[in-house]
């Protein structure tokens, strides 16, 4: 009797899984792209376009991948501070999430906006600061993002 109910049990999560999988994929109207890059590639900032510039970086998630880089950003807060030695940061902060099956987005990786309903947020860039885990039915990789701002170090191409 018992096995049969966990039988029920697993087979209802697993229908509602899928459900809601397909309901999170629907409001994923964006376009984005993550890109995870190791400690030898440079990172630099072009001020003229205000965007980032790297070397070829591994990109994990995007619109040359099968699934097109599908994604949603959420309204983006801000400013968020952050002390960083004497001197205050200012990032934006959002929630952005990729589909479940995408690979999984990791903790410093870099999420480009590529198309967006909201023109102001396309070709931003944001730091991935981290990644949900566990929950009870995960239908999508859901991370939080801060904007990016250039460095004093970074190198200007």
């Amino acid at each position: 009797m018992l096995s049969t109910i966990r039988a029920i049990v697993r087979r209802a999560n697993t229908l509602a899984e899928t459900y809601a999988a397909a309901q999170a994929e629907g409001t994923m109207t964006a376009v984005v792209k993550i890109i995870r890059r190791d400690d030898s590639t440079d990172l630099g900032w072009d001020s003229a376009t205000s965007t980032l510039v790297m070397d070829e970086p591994e990109v994990i998630w995007g619109p040359e991948l099968p699934g097109g880089g599908i994604g949603k950003v959420s309204s983006v807060t801000g400013p968020v501070t952050m002390a960083l030695g004497d001197e205050p940061q200012y990032f934006q902060s959002t929630f952005a999430s990729i589909p479940k099956w995408a690979a999984q987005p990791e903790v410093d990786d870099i999420l480009t906006v590529i198309a967006h309903d909201d023109p102001k947020l396309v070709g931003r860039s944001y730091r991935v600061v981290d990644v949900e885990r566990g929950g009870q039915i995960p239908v999508a990789h859901r991370m939080q993002v801060v904007g990016i701002q250039p460095g004093r170090t970074w190198r200007q191409p």
